[in-house]
């Protein structure tokens, strides 16, 4: 049997209804995606940020990387921005020695600009 882990073997699903009230203001809206395996039901993934307020996790567990969560995580949630928002650029903070982060957003489009000694901002069209 093969134990190698594939796109495939993934759902991913929306989950803002898990978010409690502070986090669904009007106006402020937030957005969390989880990625599962489908044998298993086991959450492997997910992503929360707000638009407003940025990307304030995405995360993928250790033995389901390198097959695609983090790339689908975040463009679904550039997706959903897209749709449910007004916003020409999305930004966040990245700290510079994260490099498969930084990667990533690379490969997505993103720009990045020096915000301090350690940190990056990232920033994405969303006009394009």
């Amino acid at each position: 049997m093969d134990n190698k882990r594939h796109l495939s073997d993934i759902s991913f699903e929306n989950k803002e209804s898990e978010l409690d009230e502070f986090y669904r203001r009007e106006g402020q809206e937030s957005f969390l995606l989880k990625a599962y395996d489908v044998e298993t039901k086991v959450e492997v993934g997910r992503l929360f940020g707000s638009p407003y307020r940025g990307l304030a996790d995405l995360y993928v567990h250790g033995g389901y990387r390198r097959i695609g969560i983090g790339t689908k995580l975040l463009n679904l949630y550039i997706s959903i921005v897209k749709e449910k928002t007004t916003l020409s650029q999305l930004k966040f903070t990245c700290q510079k020695e994260n490099k498969r982060a930084l990667n990533l957003y690379e490969k997505l489009g993103f720009q990045f600009q020096e915000l301090e000694e350690t940190m990056l901002t990232c920033s994405l069209d969303l006009k394009k």
